[in-house]
């Protein structure tokens, strides 16, 4: 990775994060009404994932057009922070979608039992950012997100977003890492 992204997304990490509470007020931000739950809830506390020594962003926005798909993807945290000892103690990587707009008729997250290797995944999308839709068998299963839904699942294995109708679906997404039961959980996006 490219040194001055990784200084971009560092410098921006805390302005973004403050832009999306601004854009959720007068209401709280949702990814911090998450933050704050998992913290009181496991006994070893909820925190943003550092990396390199410096806080991370968490809180993604991510509004997708009607008919428009998100391919089929797997979502590692070693491949952007190799050789890290923060990416290395992960022992699950979970994604963290809720839902703020969705449409009434299609939206849904196609989820395949698949965890298939970071290398193996680089190779079947070649040159595009994850595995086209047509190159797959059905998923295994899918789940209809709701307005105000929080859907964690393994972001590990292979997921898509399935074409929507009608109106754009918009949601608000992270990650939360798990690295035992003696240890914090972490946020990041």
């Amino acid at each position: 990775m490219k040194q001055e992204i990784i200084e971009h997304y560092f410098d921006t990490a805390m302005d973004n994060i403050n832009l999306l509470r601004a854009a959720c007020a007068p209401y709280p931000c949702p990814m911090d009404t998450f933050r704050c739950a998992m913290d009181e809830t496991w006994a070893q506390g909820c925190t943003l994932q550092t990396l390199f020594g410096k806080k991370m962003f968490v809180g993604l926005s991510r509004c997708m057009k009607p008919g428009i798909p998100l391919k089929a993807h797997h979502d590692m945290f070693g491949r952007h922070a190799p050789n890290t000892p923060e990416a290395e103690s992960l022992i699950s990587q979970f994604a963290i979608n809720i839902y703020i707009d969705v449409p009434e008729k299609g939206g849904e997250i196609g989820m395949w039992n698949d965890e298939i290797s970071d290398a193996e995944f680089l190779e079947r999308r070649g040159g595009d950012y994850a595995i086209p839709l047509e190159h797959l068998g059905p998923c295994d299963y899918s789940a209809k997100p709701e307005n105000g839904d929080l859907i964690l699942f393994n972001a590990r294995k292979l997921h898509a977003v399935l074409p929507g109708e009608g109106v754009d679906r918009l949601n608000i997404s992270g990650f939360l890492g798990y690295r035992g039961a003696k240890e914090p959980l972490t946020v990041w996006s």
